[in-house]
């Protein structure tokens, strides 16, 4: 009698995630600055 081996279908491995965080921040309220901290979220957000 043969003898039957199943071949189980191997799973890809993907590499594991990294978790970041970016950190944007202003000092003073002014139409300047605020148009600096959303510079940084999009920079930020674009990196990540």
């Amino acid at each position: 009698m043969r003898k039957i081996v199943k071949i189980e279908a191997a799973l890809p491995q993907l590499p594991k995630r990294k978790q970041v965080a970016a950190y944007a921040r202003v000092s003073v309220e002014t139409e300047r600055l605020n148009h600096s901290l959303s510079a940084q979220i999009s920079f930020y957000s674009a990196l990540i």
